[in-house]
């Protein structure tokens, strides 16, 4: 709360009421209400969302640029401009739904198609015109992040999130096949450490890189630019970037937090429990468990 606050002032951004810490590979922000389901607990105002595996994977330098992004949203205003726009995608989508799921036939059914149509033009034309601000959004947000730290250090962080992102569902898969032989992963960031170091370490960096140029960062409200559109914004040559740019470091940003490992742990633990719950995982029999 401390780095993130005086990165905030720095920056001439309000500071978040409240910072998330999670397994999932992303960073956001929002102002809507969020409830954080290990702690049991509704948080209100403006919260971020850090990755507790990608911090691992980052330099302090990158992070600050990633959180600098972020804060960007907050000085722009745009997680209130998303709210905005969330009851309009929300109520066209239900009337569209409520005309397709009406079981009425014969006259009346054929009256709706024409307001089927403009409702549906509408969502179509509104959510390309929002998207595009919202891409926008996101370029003028990447300025923060070079404010922050440098271009060269939000490219980078950006090529991390790009590329260790798209290794976290095979280790979560991995993870329900080990709960089902019974086995326990204690700190799965930690594994995600080892796992994606060995990953890039014994991938070619030009495969790498034709990979993530034109891959978009995932983020729970909107689209973003294509990596390759973000380095362009931030005037980096993608010929630039090299495979030890996107290595791990020696020491992470995940040092800024904490009790980062009891964090993780707890983190892990509940995302067995939740698997489990879920029936994602058939546990195995007491006797047949492996230590």
């Amino acid at each position: 709360h401390r780095f993130v606050g005086e990165l905030a002032n720095r920056l001439g951004s309000i500071a978040p009421s409240n910072i998330v810490i999670g397994l999932e590979p992303s960073f956001f922000v929002t102002n809507a209400d969020v409830y954080a389901l290990v702690d049991q607990k509704m948080l209100t105002g403006e919260t971020l969302f850090v990755s507790a595996p990608l911090c691992r994977l980052m330099t302090k330098e990158e992070f600050t640029a990633v959180v600098g992004h972020e804060l960007g949203h907050f000085r722009g205003a745009d997680t209130a401009y998303s709210m905005k726009f969330s009851p309009v995608y929300s109520g066209m989508a239900q009337a569209i739904s409520a005309l397709h799921s009406s079981e009425e036939e014969g006259a009346t059914s054929y009256a709706k198609i024409p307001a089927l149509a403009v409702l549906s033009y509408m969502y179509e034309v509104f959510a390309r015109n929002e998207t595009k601000v919202g891409r926008e959004r996101e370029l003028i947000a990447d300025q923060a992040g070079a404010e922050a730290s440098g271009p060269k250090a939000l490219a980078t962080a950006l090529g991390k999130v790009s590329f260790y992102s798209s290794l976290w569902a095979h280790l979560q898969q991995n993870n329900i096949d080990r709960l089902g032989e019974g086995r326990v992963t204690k700190n799965l960031s930690s594994v995600f450490l080892d796992s994606s170091k060995y990953d890039v370490e014994h991938e070619r960096f030009d495969e790498i890189l034709k990979a993530i140029l034109e891959k978009r960062i995932s983020h729970p409200t909107d689209t973003h630019p294509t990596f390759s559109e973000r380095l362009a914004g931030l005037e980096i040559d993608p010929e630039e970037l090299t495979k030890n740019d996107i290595l791990p470091p020696d020491i992470g940003a995940i040092e800024l937090i904490d009790s980062y490992s009891e964090i993780e742990e707890k983190l892990t633990l509940f995302e067995h429990q939740w698997r489990i719950a879920t029936q994602q995982v058939e546990l195995p029999q007491e006797e047949e468990q492996k230590v």
